[in-house]
């Protein structure tokens, strides 16, 4: 037996025979009001909301990477070389950075990044490390600083001028893919089939591939942060040539608040072939 005060939906059957009487229509009212209301149930004494979660470190901030942004760098005169018979080498320094292989994973393997500096000349109005990329990719920073000459005699006044070598490259620790006599042949055959550019790529993953998947402008952007770090410098002065702009705008978009004079010289498209 249905009560005399049900109340049905307005497209129930039975909503045209039964409406709802006063004390039904009372209710709702009070139901819409917010002064009546049942207020929600409050959190149990002594319970503490959920802290919201934070963003984790990054660069000099994250704990895992303490030991390579506090790395001492071995500095040492470098090596003359006598095919270079204007410049003395050996009036520059040389030494190699520490860093991860993945900064995902900075337990795991480390590469190493060459380096060259040449200190100010001033010493009493030094203002901090100029760190330089030529171009490419691929561009040895070291040869750029060392063979650069009157170029850079008036910044090397108040900053050491610093080179590098990116990972992958030059001095530092190196993708491999063909020995001397292997590349000759592949760049001077005359009949290149169509996978002739595939080959070179398989040689270089099959020699290079754990090295391969992490060289990338993003990973030698941190680099750059980790020498800025190893150098004690609080900011990054930065003096970059063509594809230098690139690596350079990378640095500043990953570490805003560590980038201090950056010069980018011939700016390029990064989406452009």
């Amino acid at each position: 037996m249905r009560s005399d005060h049900a109340y049905y939906p307005a497209d129930s059957p039975g909503a045209s025979r039964c409406p709802p009487d006063r004390r039904t229509r009372r209710a709702r009212r009070l139901h819409r009001h917010p002064a009546h209301r049942r207020p929600a149930p409050a959190a149990p004494s002594g319970s503490a909301a959920a802290p919201s979660p934070s963003a984790k470190p990054t660069g000099a901030d994250d704990p895992a990477l303490k030991g390579f942004y506090t790395q001492q760098i071995a500095w040492s005169p470098c090596p003359d070389d006598p095919k270079t018979e204007k410049i003395d080498e050996s009036s520059f320094q040389c030494g190699r950075l520490r860093a991860p292989l993945d900064y995902a994973d900075p337990a795991g393997e480390s590469i190493e990044v060459a380096l060259t500096r040449r200190p100010a000349a001033k010493a009493d109005q030094r203002l901090g490390s100029l760190l330089f990329n030529p171009g490419g990719p691929g561009g040895s920073g070291i040869e750029e600083v060392q063979h650069g000459g009157e170029r850079f005699k008036a910044l090397n006044d108040r900053y050491d001028l610093v080179g590098f070598d990116p990972r992958g490259v030059g001095a530092s620790t190196s993708v491999h893919c063909l020995d001397d006599a292997a590349h000759d042949a592949w760049a001077t055959a005359d009949d290149r089939p169509d996978d002739h550019g595939k080959a070179y790529a398989d040689a270089c993953t099959a020699k290079s591939g754990k090295l391969l998947a992490h060289v990338g402008t993003r990973d030698a952007a941190r680099d750059l942060d980790v020498l800025r770090g190893a150098l004690g410098d609080p900011k990054l002065n930065y003096l970059g040539f063509s594809y230098g702009t690139y690596l350079g705008s990378s640095y500043a978009e990953q570490f805003p608040d560590r980038t201090g004079r950056l010069v980018l010289d011939g700016a390029v498209d990064p989406t452009a072939d």
